[in-house]
């Protein structure tokens, strides 16, 4: 069974919070309504596409799913 995905809204949030409130993994599942791994894996899938919160504020959510 795969998982499902967590809304754009979510992971633009964990961008947010990670690099501009520099809150931690466990801080921002609190806040975020999610799991500390699925914050773990938002952060990493944007670590590996370079993908920062000020380039992500600005994109809607099919170019974040790209």
């Amino acid at each position: 069974m795969s998982r499902k995905r967590a809304p754009m809204r979510r992971i633009k949030e964990v961008l947010r919070l990670s690099q501009l409130g520099g809150l931690s993994e466990r801080d921002i599942a609190r806040s975020t309504n999610q799991k500390k791994s699925t914050v773990r894996d938002c952060k990493i899938r944007a670590g590996l596409a370079g993908l920062t919160w000020d380039e992500a504020v600005g994109l809607d959510d099919a170019e974040i799913a790209k």
